[in-house]
């Protein structure tokens, strides 16, 4: 009876356990004016850090380092994620390391067994060979093990010192990129481009709070408060510093001069003073900060006590350049001047508080705005708004939220301060809360992007998947240039099985950010699970271009085995292998390509490796056992089979491989059971019916193995293998 193996290989990984979501996460960005680059959405990192501690539990620590490897590729410094990571690496070397004392324990016990026999026939001879043989390969296995442990401890220990010292330079304060706290009426700053989850993120100078980051899906990040240049390590160059002093009068011939305007009477000159005010303060809500100075200089030389006028100046040059020092230091000094002149005007403490925040002094700016609000009975809105921004830097979600709310109960379509309230709740684990705040933004902004995108990956997260993509289309469409939205919204549309829009979208994400590697690994899949694998090649090319990572090599394997460059397949894995000796992925796939090419010693040494670091992983099993298969091994074939069912009863591929093993085992009635539950599971299994019909045959049930078989062909003319099952039936 001839029983082929074709049944052996197993199916690829999809592309959905693969695909990357735009940004990542560390720290929590509030929103200016600026359009800054957002990261992925922080909840999804909290559940995916959360169901990879699970996974670790539950010692599938292959799934959790792939969930921990998919989070670290856009936030590869992120402390928390590397120490998780390490955490798993290590108890997985523990159970390796126990695991391979066991098989070598059990190889040991096996050789001593057929040494004590005084007569060995020349099959137990060739046994005892093959046990030693796997026992030199398991120990060689387990020494390799060893060495990667010291390796790690090494790098562990070196990354450790390099903490120590960073922990020894920096203060241990809040990130300073996390708020934006200027005035409403400023204007957006240029965006920072940003590279792959790396969250360089700048304080506006406007409500609104943006982050610059960029790559990463689902998981709402920590850097989500938005904040405008004020951060930047060199001080941007600030314009010339304007004088209060008239300048020095130059002698003019008498025709050019001007007649002196006639002087003023009393009324004459607050009225003009009144008038100047307001134009100045009008220029100031449109960032006009020059002209402002012009007018305020014209009020201060009719009134050079006029303590308003000066502490308007000092606001001007703090908002101007918030980065420069120079300017810093005169709106202090032009505050100091006002407030002599006026104690109980609130401008002066605001405008200290807005240079402190500029110097990352958050306690104090707190106090000088606690001091603002006591003084004034205008602009309240604001000065809580920055308050709350303040607040939000310094860590204080609940006082920040708190803030938030008073802003809007004092002005409900104060810019970006429900945008940065749906934030603070999110840092406050309050999603429901995060919902309604982004909801009431776009609701008094229609053009909010931001809180679009926030309100879809949250829905995301939720499984809403049609209100998901609905607001993060919207987000897309006034947006067209951010990556993070295109990205997010692909893995949206993907989940709703809609793959071309997860292509039209992965394919703007690129095209918003050609550089990105992540977006380009994203194409290639989404290309190569739609069967488009000239384009998914080329991505994947690019991607490793950018970036030579070892899932990407995976990646490019099963593209060109797809595309049928087997050994190109096989040069990619072991590109992927050699980058990381400890990814399953690639030895899995290697190790079938090896065996169904018939070099089943390289295949069997491969899949060895791979179940020393995964034993129980169902997939290495699986394949592990079909190495033995056809290495005509067919205990230890059924062996790994069992270990693969454990994980997946109802996978009909492992219970047809299981049969095979039965069948070299000889035991038909095993071999009939499994492959009827085969066909039961999925009744177009050709070969499980042609096998079965096999089986049946050798249990000589030729009328049931006859209707099988007439089944098959009936249902299935084109069956490649008709020739041979014409063949029984015609021996019957």
């Amino acid at each position: 009876m001839s029983m082929d193996s074709s049944g052996r290989r197993l199916l690829t990984v999809a592309a959905a356990g693969v695909l990357l979501v735009g940004a990542v996460v560390a720290g929590v960005l509030l929103l200016g004016d600026g359009d800054g680059r957002l990261s992925e959405a922080e909840q999804r990192r909290l559940n995916t850090v959360r169901l990879a501690q699970e996974y670790a539990e539950q010692q599938e620590y292959d799934r959790a380092l792939d969930l921990l490897d998919r989070l670290l590729i856009d936030a590869p410094d992120d402390d928390e994620l590397t120490t998780l990571r390490d955490e798993i690496l290590e108890a997985r070397a523990a159970q390796h390391e126990e695991t391979m004392a066991e098989e070598i324990a059990r190889l040991q016990e096996e050789i001593q067994a057929l040494q004590r026999e005084e007569d060995p026939d020349r099959e137990e001879r060739e046994r005892l060979r093959d046990l030693e043989e796997r026992l030199a390969d398991a120990e060689q296995a387990r020494e390799r093990t060893v060495e990667l442990e010291e390796e790690l401890a090494a790098l562990e220990e070196r990354r450790a010192e390099a903490e120590a010292e960073r922990d020894v330079e920096e203060e241990p304060t809040p990130s300073p990129d996390e708020v934006d706290d200027e005035d409403p009426t400023e204007t957006d700053p240029d965006r920072d481009p940003g590279v792959d989850a790396e969250f360089d993120t700048y304080i506006d100078q406007d409500d609104e709070v943006t982050d610059p980051g960029e790559d990463r899906i689902a998981t709402i990040p920590e850097d989500e408060i938005e904040e405008a240049p004020l951060r930047e390590v060199e001080e941007p160059e600030a314009p010339e510093l304007e004088e209060l002093e008239e300048p020095e009068e130059r002698d003019e011939p008498a025709e050019l001069e001007e007649p002196e305007e006639p002087e003023l009477d009393e009324e004459e000159r607050r009225e003009r003073i009144a008038e100047l005010m307001e134009r100045a303060e009008e220029a100031l809500e449109l960032d006009e900060f020059a002209e402002a100075r012009d007018l305020l200089e014209d009020v201060l030389s009719l009134d050079e006590s006029h303590a308003r006028a000066r502490a308007r100046m000092a606001e001007s040059y703090v908002r101007e350049s918030p980065a420069s020092s120079e300017y810093r230091d005169r709106a202090r000094e032009l505050a100091l001047d006002a407030e002599a002149e006026d104690e109980e005007l609130w401008i002066p403490p605001y405008v200290r508080a807005e240079a402190l925040i500029a110097e990352e002094q958050y306690d104090e700016a707190v106090d000088e705005l606690e001091e603002a609000l006591e003084r004034s009975e205008e602009d309240q809105a604001r000065i809580y708004y920055t308050l709350a921004n303040a607040e939000f830097r310094r860590g204080r979600f609940e006082e920040a939220a708190a803030a938030y709310e008073r802003t809007v109960e004092i002005e409900p379509g104060y810019r970006n301060a429900y945008h940065n309230y749906g934030i603070t709740q999110l840092r406050l684990r309050n999603t429901s809360g995060a919902i309604e705040a982004f909801e009431n933004a776009v609701e008094h902004n229609e053009e909010d992007h931001r809180s679009h995108y926030r309100l879809g990956a949250l829905q995301l997260d939720r499984g809403n998947l049609d209100a998901a993509v609905e607001m993060l289309q919207r987000a897309a469409e006034l947006e067209e240039g951010e990556p993070d939205y295109h990205v997010t919204l692909a893995n949206a549309r993907y989940a709703q099985n809609d793959l071309e829009g997860a292509r039209e979208s992965f394919s703007a994400a690129v095209e918003a950010d050609p550089d990105s590697p992540s977006n380009n690994f994203n194409a290639a899949r989404i290309e190569y699970e739609l069967g488009e694998l000239d384009g998914a090649y080329d991505h994947i090319l690019e991607a490793i271009a950018l970036d030579p990572r070892p899932e990407y090599y995976y990646t490019l394997g099963q593209i060109q085995e797809e595309r049928g460059n087997i050994e190109r397949a096989i040069e990619a894995h072991r590109d992927a292998m050699e980058r990381d000796d400890t990814y399953v992925r690639p030895m899995i796939e290697l190790g079938r390509l090896l065996d169904e090419k018939g070099e089943t010693d390289e295949a069997l040494d491969i899949m060895l490796l791979a179940y020393g670091i995964e034993p129980e992983d169902p997939a290495v099993n699986n394949n592990l056992g079909s190495v033995y298969l056809s290495r005509e091994e067919w205990q230890e074939a059924k062996d790994h089979f069992e270990k693969a069912l454990e994980r997946e009863p109802d996978d009909p591929e492992f219970l047809y491989n299981m049969a095979l093993a039965e069948v070299g085992l000889e035991d038909l009635e095993a071999a009939e059971d499994l492959l009827r539950q085969v066909i039961d599971r999925s009744s177009e299994h050709w070969r499980a019916r042609h096998r079965l019909g096999e089986v049946l045959v050798a249990l000589e049930n030729e009328g049931e193995a006859e209707r099988i078989l007439e089944e098959l062909l009936g249902e299935n003319p084109d069956y490649e293998q008709r020739e041979d099952v014409e063949g029984i039936l015609g021996g019957l």
